[in-house]
């Protein structure tokens, strides 16, 4: 049985338009900070992407070309045919206390 590949909502639905044929970091960031606010300031939702984005890019989602500030993204075949479970983001109120 294939499990399915967890995937923030909002990095989907900005990786997943039709025009997104090649994305950055930068560009995704400033697409869900469009769309909320529970990612923070521009460098806490550009680590945030990035990580998910090292996921994808991990799994054969996406893949990368060029390296560092020039690196951007391209959707593969698989993330074309695949069923992703999409999830929200935890706001830090929603977590339960730490057990100490």
């Amino acid at each position: 049985m294939r499990t399915q590949q967890r995937i923030n909502n909002d990095i989907y639905q900005s990786i997943s338009r039709t025009d997104a044929t090649k994305f950055t970091v930068v560009e995704v960031r400033n697409s869900i900070l469009e769309i909320s606010d529970m990612y923070g300031n521009k460098n806490t939702a550009r680590l945030f992407v990035a990580r998910q984005i090292q996921v994808l890019e991990n799994a054969g989602f996406i893949r990368s070309e060029l390296i560092g500030h020039k690196k951007h993204y391209s959707k593969t075949d698989k993330f074309v045919l695949s069923n992703f479970k999409l999830i929200q983001k935890r706001s830090e109120l929603n977590q339960p206390p730490v057990l100490r």
